[in-house]
């Protein structure tokens, strides 16, 4: 592993480009964008260092959503709800990015009245 942090000479000079322009530091600064859109956003400025640090980052991501959709498949698959037969659906539903909005949704509906 420490070879692959060895830098070329072609990556310390895009690094040094890299370290001294303002804009790409606004960029990373922004709290909004994530580490790897960051380094995605500046494979065109920096190809070279943008792929050894992709190439870095990609192992712990991927694990990390390996783990989360093995963790969110216990949940489903659990002891009281051994009953499901098809996980794609709920595993959609866990893993999605995607957040609801209860409020705006039980605003849409009416509750149900008595008779």
């Amino acid at each position: 592993m420490a070879e692959e942090l060895d830098f070329t000479a072609i990556e310390r000079d895009e690094f040094l480009d890299m370290s001294a322009d303002s804009t790409l530091k606004v960029k990373f600064e922004k709290s909004d964008v994530t580490l790897a859109a960051f380094w995605h956003a500046t494979l065109g400025e920096c190809p070279n260092l943008g792929q050894k640090a992709i190439s870095l980052l990609l192992p712990f991501s991927t694990s990390y959503l390996c783990e989360q959709a093995f963790s969110a498949m216990a949940t489903i698959k659990s002891k009281q709800r051994n009953w499901l037969l098809s996980l794609e659906d709920d595993m959609r539903v866990a893993l999605s990015t995607i957040r609801t909005d209860i409020k705006s949704l039980c605003s849409k509906h009416q509750s149900q009245v008595s008779h």
